[in-house]
């Protein structure tokens, strides 16, 4: 008689290859929930041309689209992270939703490629950071974000005289 366990020959290794079709939630940026997102999410589209919609949770709102998990799970990232041409189209569809929502409402952006589970994660980081995102918002909320370039031919600034000293 064997007295060792025997593993039934049909248990196979876990199959660990995505599923086609397992999707993850892909996160823009932070707003107050209401109107101004939803619209926003409403004539927008994301990432894999992608609808998007609002996560809400604490008097916030996440603008999220869904994306395919193979694609944007750790390794599918990384790789697009390493590829220039995917980084690019990554970065300009992030930043158009991104300034599309601000020309609504305050937003705050969230990092390139910020990517969850599901929306039920999406809601608990919401719950987590919630008086965080406010308190940024609250700051942010009636002021405009201006970028200014200055051009200057380094030929004229060296021939200037420096400045006189004041006495």
């Amino acid at each position: 008689m064997n007295t060792e366990a025997e593993a039934p020959e049909a248990a196979a290794a876990p199959d660990h290859r995505p599923d086609p079709a397992a999707t993850m939630s892909y996160v823009y940026a932070v707003s107050r929930a209401g109107t101004a997102l939803d619209t926003a999410a409403s004539r927008l589209a994301g990432l894999e041309d992608g609808p998007l919609r609002t996560v809400t949770a604490k008097g916030l709102a996440a603008l999220v689209s869904s994306v395919p998990a193979g694609a944007y799970g750790e390794a599918g990232i990384r790789a697009r992270l390493e590829d220039l041409t995917e980084l690019a189209a990554l970065a300009r569809t992030h930043h158009a939703v991104v300034e599309a929502a601000y020309a609504g409402t305050t937003v705050l952006p969230m990092r390139l490629a910020t990517v969850y589970l599901d929306d039920a994660r999406v809601r608990a980081m919401l719950e987590e950071r919630g008086t965080d995102f406010a308190d940024a918002l609250g700051w942010l909320e009636g002021h405009v974000e201006l970028g200014v370039k200055v051009y200057a031919d380094p030929r004229e600034a060296a021939a200037a005289p420096p400045p006189a000293a004041d006495p």
